[in-house]
C-alpha cells in the first residue's frame, strides 16, 4: 500500500498518454488495412503512397503513434525493472489469465451478436490468445518480464566500459541497422534486451543526463522531428524523384525506431520529474493494460472496429478524416476504459482471488517434475 501512494503520477500520465497513442495507431490501424474476414471495406484509405493531401499526411504520422506509444510502456517498465531482483510469478499468472478470460468473454459476446457465425482461425486465437500472439506486447512483455532478472544479474557483472561497449554495439545492431533493413535475426523481444541494456548503462551512469528537464526537451523535439523528417522526406522523394519509395510512407513505422525510442525516453524522464499525486491519473494508468488487452481483442479489431468504420464512412466519407479518426478513438478509449472499471472491480477480483491458489498448485507440478528429472542418471 505504501508504494502505491507514493506513486509518481507525472510518469503515470506518460503512460497514459502512451494507451491513447496506441489507441489511436490502432484505430488508424483498422481505417487503413481490411482483414480476410469481412467483405466492406469501402471505408478503407491508403495511407502508403505519396499524398499531396495534408489531412491524409497527418493521419500517416498519427498512425506512428502505436510504436511511439510501446516504447514510452517499454521504457516505464524496464526503467523500474533495472532495479528488481526477481520476477514476481504471481503477477505473471493474473496477466494470462486477465488476457485469457477477457479474450474468452469477448468470444461468447461475439457468438451471441454474430449468431456463431465466426471463423474457426479466430475461434483458436480467442481460446489460446497467449500462444496464438493475439496480443504480442502482453506476450513478449511476460518472456520479458520472466528474463530480466537474469539480464540485471548480467548487467551487475559488468564495468562501465563493458556495459558501453553491450549498449553501444545492441544500440547500433538493433536500433540503427535494423531501423533500415530487418537483419541481425531480430525480434521485439531481442529489441527490448538491446534498449534495457542502453537505459542501463543510462540510468547508472548518466543521471544528470536522464534528470535535466532541458536535455530531454531538446531530446524529445529531435526523436519526433526526426521521425517526422523521415516520413515527409520519403512522401516528397517517393512523389518526385525516387519512384521505390512511393507505397513506402509506412516504412518507418517500427519499434526499433531512433528517434522514437529517444523521444519515449525523453518523455519518460520528462514525467518522472514531474513530482506530483493524482488519484485520477493513477488510476487510469492502472488500467492501462486491460485497457490494451480490450481495444485490441482479436474478435474487436477483426469485427467491431471495421463495421463502426464502415458505418461512420457511410455517413461522413473521407472528408473529415482526421478529426473521425482523433474522435472515433476518444470514444474507443473512454468505452475500453469504462470495461476495464466494470472488469477490474468484477472478474479481475476473483483472478486475484484464485492466483494463489493456482500458483501453488503449479509450484507442486513443477516440484514433482523436478524431483523426477533429478533421479534421473
Amino acid at each position: 500500500m505504501e508504494k502505491k501512494a507514493e506513486r509518481n503520477s507525472g510518469i503515470e500520465l506518460v503512460k497514459v498518454i502512451a494507451i491513447f497513442l496506441i489507441v489511436v495507431a490502432h484505430v488508424i490501424q483498422t481505417w487503413e488495412s481490411g482483414n480476410e474476414y469481412i467483405s466492406a471495406v469501402d471505408y478503407l484509405i491508403d495511407l502508403k503512397h505519396v499524398t499531396t493531401d495534408l489531412q491524409t499526411f497527418a493521419v500517416v504520422i498519427l498512425r506512428y503513434s502505436g510504436a511511439f506509444g510501446n516504447s514510452i510502456f517499454f521504457i516505464c517498465s524496464a526503467w523500474f525493472l533495472l532495479d528488481s531482483r526477481k520476477a514476481n510469478r504471481g503477477k505473471m499468472l493474473v496477466m494470462m489469465l486477465n488476457m485469457w478470460s477477457i479474450s474468452i468473454m469477448m468470444l461468447v459476446v461475439t457468438v451471441l451478436v454474430k449468431g456463431g457465425d465466426i471463423h474457426y482461425k479466430l475461434v483458436v486465437k480467442s481460446l489460446f490468445p497467449f500462444l496464438c500472439g493475439a496480443n504480442w506486447y502482453v506476450g513478449c512483455y511476460l518472456l520479458f518480464y520472466a528474463l530480466h532478472p537474469m539480464l540485471n544479474h548480467c548487467i551487475a557483472s559488468l564495468n562501465q566500459a563493458q556495459l558501453l561497449r553491450a549498449a553501444t554495439l545492441l544500440g547500433v545492431l538493433y536500433c540503427g541497422c535494423n531501423y533500415v533493413h530487418d537483419s541481425f535475426y531480430s525480434s521485439a523481444l531481442i529489441l527490448w534486451v538491446a534498449v534495457y541494456f542502453i537505459m542501463a548503462y543510462a540510468k547508472k551512469y548518466l543521471p544528470g543526463l536522464c534528470d535535466s528537464i532541458k536535455i530531454n526537451i531538446v531530446f524529445l523535439l529531435l526523436g519526433l522531428t526526426g521521425n517526422f523528417l523521415m516520413v515527409l522526406f520519403t512522401n516528397i522523394l517517393g512523389g518526385a524523384y525516387i519512384r521505390f519509395l512511393d507505397g513506402k510512407l509506412l516504412f518507418w513505422m517500427k519499434n526499433c525506431s531512433p528517434f522514437l525510442l529517444l523521444a519515449a525516453f525523453a518523455l519518460f524522464n520528462l514525467g518522472r520529474n514531474l513530482h506530483f499525486q493524482n488519484r485520477l491519473i493513477n488510476y487510469i494508468s492502472s488500467l492501462s493494460l486491460l485497457i490494451y488487452i480490450i481495444h485490441e481483442n482479436v474478435l474487436v479489431r477483426t469485427y467491431l472496429r471495421p463495421y463502426l468504420c464502415q458505418r461512420i464512412y457511410e455517413v461522413f466519407g473521407h472528408d473529415y478524416i482526421l478529426c473521425i479518426v482523433l474522435l472515433f478513438a476518444a470514444a474507443f478509449f473512454l468505452v475500453s476504459l469504462v470495461v476495464s472499471i466494470i472488469y477490474q472491480q468484477t472478474i479481475q477480483r476473483y483472478i486475484h482471488h484464485i492466483t494463489p491458489m493456482l500458483l501453488q498448485r503449479i509450484k507442486n507440478i513443477y516440484k514433482k517434475y523436478e524431483s523426477f528429472v533429478f533421479k534421473v542418471h
